[in-house]
Formats: C-alpha cells, sequence, structure tokens
C-alpha cells in the first residue's frame, strides 16, 4: 500500500494523503443511493402502447404534410426538365435545318435515314431524347406549309388539357 513517506510526493502532508485515500472509498450512503435509485428506474421500464401509437399519429401526419410538398416540387422539376427538352429538340431541328435547308417531316427524320435525309445521313438525335420527363412521345406538327413546327408534350397523364403537373407543354419554331 502506498504511503505518504516516499521521497516525492506531491502532497503537501500525510493528512492530504489519507484524506484522498479515503475520499475514493465508497461511501455506505453513496452506495445506498444508487440502489434506491436503481429500484425507482426498475419500476419505468418502457413506453405504453398509446405512448407509441401517439408518437406513430404524429410522425405520419409529419411526413404526410412533408409528402406532399415534396410531391408536387417532383412535378415541378419535370415541368421544367420538359420545358429544357422542348428547348433542346428545337435546336435539333434547327441543325437538321442547316444540314438540309428544310424543317423535318416528322421525328423520324431526326431519328433515321428517309426519304428527305437520304440514304448515307447520320441521325441528329437518338429516339430516347425524343420524349418528356414522364416518358411519353413528344408530339411534331410542321404548319404553314412546312415553314413552321410545333413541339408538344401531354403532361403527366398524356392526354390532351389538363392542369398543373397534366398541362400540355408545347414550343414552337421558325
Amino acid at each position: 500500500m502506498a504511503s505518504c513517506s516516499t521521497q516525492i510526493s506531491p502532497f503537501r502532508s500525510c493528512t492530504d494523503f489519507n484524506r484522498l485515500r479515503l475520499s475514493r472509498r465508497p461511501s455506505s450512503v453513496r452506495f445506498s443511493s444508487v440502489r434506491l435509485s436503481s429500484v425507482r428506474l426498475s419500476s419505468e421500464r418502457g413506453l405504453t402502447l398509446i405512448e407509441i401509437m401517439v408518437v406513430l399519429i404524429i410522425l405520419s401526419l409529419v411526413m404526410a404534410w412533408l409528402g406532399t410538398g415534396l410531391f408536387a416540387k417532383g412535378d415541378e422539376a419535370k415541368q421544367r426538365l420538359t420545358q429544357l427538352k422542348i428547348k433542346e429538340i428545337g435546336n435539333l431541328i434547327g441543325q437538321f435545318q442547316l444540314q438540309y435547308n428544310k424543317l423535318p417531316n416528322a421525328f423520324n427524320d431526326l431519328t433515321k435515314c428517309t426519304e428527305v435525309t437520304g440514304a448515307n445521313c447520320i441521325p441528329v438525335t437518338s429516339e430516347d431524347k425524343l420524349e418528356d420527363a414522364w416518358s411519353n412521345k413528344f408530339i411534331y406538327s410542321a404548319e404553314e406549309g412546312g415553314r413552321r413546327y410545333r413541339i408538344k408534350s401531354l403532361g403527366r397523364d398524356g392526354r390532351e388539357g389538363g392542369e398543373g403537373a397534366d398541362a400540355d407543354l408545347f414550343g414552337t419554331g421558325p
């Protein structure tokens, strides 16, 4: 056992050493207070079924409130993406017009070699780039005797008309 009579001691006197040594022993008062608190904790083991149900109801309400906002933002993003795709197709039609000095009759002229493009053509784009954000095909129509064009997306529902995400989106060219 250590004593305070060592040559180098951080304590000023033997009483300081003995106080420290005695203070490290658990006292009976401390031990009994720990025992009493453990008895209190064992009687409160967990949550009741009603408390769990209340927490689940609150969580489901919060998720429903957040979910509707997230889905609306997703539809808005798809509408913006579809508008960007319409502009990209407009640029591809412009590139076609520069190569062949006329507007395409249909989207097939952009993706395959046809009578308009000739047998040794290089397609301007691929079929998968001619779909909107909801994976519906764009509708192309030549207007005014082939001097103007119109590209149309039928929206989320894929039918004419509608509001919000179901609304039709379109772009026109020269």
